[in-house]
């Protein structure tokens, strides 16, 4: 037999949740923002953004392994169209996910007479998360306004 320690076994699956917004200038910062239905869990964590409408586009709740990547469309339905990548690949010391995550743009691009669809990589970021905190991943455009993607891990 070996003398090597057993490797530690894989915490537990991480719960992710989140909610992708669009956000428009809309009226004068003056004026009462509006949140339409279901923005009510991320509210707080979005209405001091420098917006004045914001509009739910999709949400999802999944529990993941730890070194598995896990995908999620946006919004596929709309060009350019977003796809979120999260991997937990750790807990730090102070007890944070550690989490590879990857938001991937696909665009219809005319060359010509022929439209093909581009993908590109719009963020590539890797991010410590505290349970029960929510991270604003945003600086993504969307045809009207632009895209803010709220997550969190329990």
């Amino acid at each position: 037999a070996s003398a090597q320690a057993a490797p530690a076994p894989d915490p537990d699956p991480v719960k992710i949740s989140f909610v992708a917004v669009r956000a428009t200038k809309g009226a004068p910062s003056t004026t009462k923002k509006v949140f339409e239905k279901g923005l009510e869990y991320v509210r707080k964590d979005i209405e001091n953004l420098n917006y004045g409408t914001f509009n739910k586009i999709s949400d999802a709740t999944t529990t993941i392994p730890f070194g598995k990547e896990t995908t999620f469309a946006i919004n596929p339905a709309e060009s350019p169209s977003y796809i979120l990548i999260v991997e937990p690949t750790a807990i730090d010391t102070q007890g944070r996910i550690v989490m590879k995550t990857k938001v991937m743009m696909k665009k219809k691009v005319k060359q010509g007479e022929k439209i093909t669809v581009k993908t590109v990589k719009a963020m590539d970021t890797i991010l410590k998360m505290a349970p029960e905190k929510k991270v604003n991943l945003g600086g993504l455009k969307l045809d009207n306004g632009d895209l803010i993607i709220v997550l969190s891990v329990d």
